[in-house]
């Protein structure tokens, strides 16, 4: 039987905590932390793409996109 290689995107969505001055620094630094576990993921197969911003809060803050 022949064998396939299939390429496909598979999306997820994290939160992480990051201490920083400002929104900006905040979202700088997680996607720092993120793009750092890349040869985790290029091991396992995945390789990280685009990274799209979908909130940034404050501790304890819930922005209206997820209320």
């Amino acid at each position: 039987m022949p064998k396939f290689v299939v390429t496909y995107s598979a999306e997820f969505i994290r939160s992480r905590a990051v201490s920083a001055k400002n929104h900006d620094e905040a979202v700088l630094k997680a996607e720092r932390q993120e793009r750092t576990m890349q040869n985790t993921l290029l091991r396992s197969g995945y390789s990280l793409g685009d990274i799209e911003l979908i909130d940034v809060s404050t501790d304890a803050e819930v922005s209206s996109s997820w209320k």
